[in-house]
């Protein structure tokens, strides 16, 4: 069973395709669960706005008519990728209060200032220091918490190329990693395998299987697949490598979200 939990739609900033196109191109990949997870981005002092809820609400118009269209082919879902919560907590309480969504993905994007990780030039002096900034904005998001599943804790790594003569690695920092994982654990919180590593320049899933094998140490009971993708040919990607490494991990099965419920997959 193939489950895509973490997909964007023209209704991200980032984002061209349609959702009935996305349900098509999933369906003829064989992809059974799709979440359409568009950003929603809580920024330091941008308030929540009128343009923002029709965009959503956009959205989850167009999932609303591809479900009647798609049923019996895909269970589509409508989930929301919530970006920082913790540094506008204003902002993320009116989108989570006016809209239903299935799953909701938080996944940090920005430091503090609104700096877009992405923007950051990462060099070998400053990773350690930048590592470090995404590792404490992390621990304030689930300290938030307002959200399923932590989404690409990997995310960082994706502008590590300049900095590491190999691949990126979080070794050298288990005890944050766990203090990350262990705050998961008593938030009955998932972990996503997010596969775009794959398409990027490291080739890889960003996830190291240390860290799945510590959150089934300590008691994590979700993990969810999603290939982040942006482009209806991404959709379902590096889904059986993400199987493989969740294997190699010890877990015998991944989850996705339905009406803010866990369901569980056996691989």
């Amino acid at each position: 069973m193939l489950c895509d939990t973490h997909t964007h739609s023209k209704y991200s900033f980032d984002g061209a395709e349609s959702i009935e196109d996305m349900c098509l191109a999933a369906i003829e990949k064989g992809v059974s669960v799709l979440t359409i997870t568009d950003h929603s981005e809580a920024m330091e002092q941008v308030p929540y706005n009128d343009i923002e809820r029709a965009r959503i609400l956009g959205a989850k118009e167009e999932v609303e008519a591809a479900r009647i269209k798609f049923a019996g082919k895909i269970d589509l879902l409508f989930g929301c990728e919530l970006g920082q919560p913790h540094m506008n907590p204003e902002y993320a309480k009116k989108v989570l209060e006016e809209f239903e969504f299935d799953y909701i993905l938080g996944s940090l994007h920005f430091f503090k200032g609104n700096v877009d990780l992405y923007d950051v030039k990462y060099t070998p002096e400053n990773v350690d220091f930048y590592i470090k900034t995404y590792f404490a904005e992390t621990k304030e998001m689930i300290e938030h918490g307002k959200f399923h599943t932590l989404g690409h804790l990997d995310y960082i790594m994706r502008r590590f190329k300049d900095c590491y003569s190999g691949l990126p690695t979080y070794k050298g920092y288990e005890d944050t990693v766990e203090e990350i994982l262990q705050m998961l654990v008593d938030r009955d919180m998932g972990l996503e395998i997010n596969t775009s590593g794959l398409r990027k320049w490291m080739g890889e899933l960003g996830m190291e299987v240390w860290v799945l094998e510590m959150y089934r140490k300590l008691g994590g009971k979700y993990i969810t697949i999603g290939s982040d993708a942006h482009a209806k040919q991404d959709i379902g990607a590096g889904f059986d490598n993400a199987c493989k490494l969740i294997k190699t991990a010890g877990f015998s099965e991944f989850t996705y979200f339905k009406n803010s419920e866990p369901i569980k997959v056996s691989i």
